[in-house]
């Protein structure tokens, strides 16, 4: 598969946590690339400034792809090497050799299962995400309105800004 990339617009709830019952991503489209400016369909979609939703662009990577045990124990013997040597040069060959004695599993290139578990469910998630979105590039996805509690609470702090504006001149 041809290592694709692109970028990722959505309208999507800015908080850490979305009220309940309340959509998390109004709209989301997915170019392939990177384009100068966000598109017209995500720019022109209806909804309140200050509501809570903001659009967000995230640059979609090709999905990482685990690394062979051997490759993996390479890295890791090179990392440990690297950082003793930085720090103790003239006695870094005992403590390199004392690391690799104390785990030598992980020196082996094996990573501990509920590790493994945990990013193969991660890498799975991407690599479904990435496909998804690679299904439909230049599609403009409407997902949900925005709540009327949102427009309500825009509506109240552009009320509030208009009256502090009001009362304070010299504030824009």
């Amino acid at each position: 598969m041809k290592k694709i990339t692109g970028t990722s617009y959505s309208i999507e709830w800015g908080g850490y946590n979305c009220p309940d019952g309340w959509p998390r991503v109004l709209a989301e489209m997915f170019m392939i690339g990177h384009l100068s400016k966000p598109p017209d369909e995500i720019m022109n979609f209806p909804h309140s400034l200050g509501g809570g939703y903001f659009l967000t662009i995230q640059h979609v990577p090709y999905p990482l792809t685990p690394l062979k045990p051997e490759v993996l124990m390479s890295v890791r013997k090179k990392r440990v090497e690297r950082r003793i040597k930085a720090k103790v040069p003239l006695l870094a060959d005992h403590f390199i050799a004392e690391e690799l004695k104390r785990k030598p599993e992980y020196y082996a290139g094996i990573t501990d299962n509920h590790i493994e578990a945990d990013r193969n469910k991660i890498l799975a998630e991407e690599w479904q995400r990435y496909k998804e979105l690679l299904s439909r590039p230049g599609l403009f996805v409407i997902h949900a309105n925005e709540p009327e509690e949102c427009k309500l609470k825009a509506e109240t702090l552009r009320i509030e800004m208009e009256e502090l504006r009001k009362n304070h001149p010299g504030c824009k």
